[in-house]
């Protein structure tokens, strides 16, 4: 994982009282970065630091914060009410399910209901809102399977779209299957004589003909916008 510690690391002009470089390096000790290595940025807010240092290794996120591309938002996390460190540790208030761990926090900032781990997802619950409103809302996924984009199953929202953040939208190939079970493939989608089934069925069949239209969509349209190459995920 990343350490959000060694990407953000107060530099310079500090205010008194508040974390400063010194006391970053004492609480990291041997996992401290050399204040000389760091990528040195300025704020142009009222922060606690004049002057704040990036990972050596993040060049390029150093490039884009002075093209005022990239923000930086530090000590966020999900909560369910204000919390003090006493009253945490003497655990009076509602806290998040399962603090510190990785899976589940991820899972609370992409619900933002923190003291449930069965919520649907932010992002699926506006998708909801805004179709039962009447308007035309569309949920795409270019990192797999995500929880915030989940909304009501009961609701009339359309699918959540997959998109192969190297290939593109990629169409169903039954080439691709094994001779052994492509009969059972192709014969998926017509549902057989269960509940169960007939919904398994409508569910690949829309799934199919959702891949082929975005594919179509995506490869007949030009950019218009140049992107940073900053910006090529495989460069981190």
């Amino acid at each position: 994982g990343m350490d959000s510690f060694n990407v953000l690391v107060p530099n310079s002009g500090c205010e008194a009282g508040k974390l400063d470089y010194a006391q970053y390096a004492e609480v990291r000790t041997n996992v401290a970065l050399a204040q000389e290595e760091l990528l040195e940025i300025q704020t142009d807010q009222e922060q606690v630091c004049e002057t704040f240092g990036l990972h050596p290794q993040l060049g390029d996120i150093q490039s884009l914060y002075n093209q005022r591309e990239v923000s930086f938002f530090a000590n966020v996390g999900p909560l369910v009410e204000p919390v003090t460190k006493e009253e945490f540790q003497l655990n009076s208030v509602r806290l998040p399910l399962s603090l510190f761990a990785h899976n589940i926090q991820t899972k609370a900032t992409e619900t933002n209901v923190p003291q449930s781990t069965s919520s649907t997802g932010v992002i699926g619950r506006i998708a909801d809102e805004l179709t039962a409103q009447g308007y035309v809302s569309g949920s795409y996924s270019i990192e797999g399977t995500n929880s915030a984009l989940v909304g009501d199953p009961n609701a009339p929202s359309p699918p959540i779209d997959f998109v192969n953040a190297y290939n593109g939208a990629e169409t169903f190939d039954p080439y691709g299957i094994n001779d052994r079970i492509l009969p059972a493939v192709l014969n998926i989608t017509s549902g057989g004589n269960s509940l169960f089934g007939e919904t398994w069925g409508r569910a690949v069949h829309q799934t199919i003909e959702r891949s082929d239209v975005l594919n179509d969509a995506l490869e007949n349209s030009e950019l218009q916008t140049s992107f940073p190459s900053a910006l090529d995920r495989t460069n981190y």
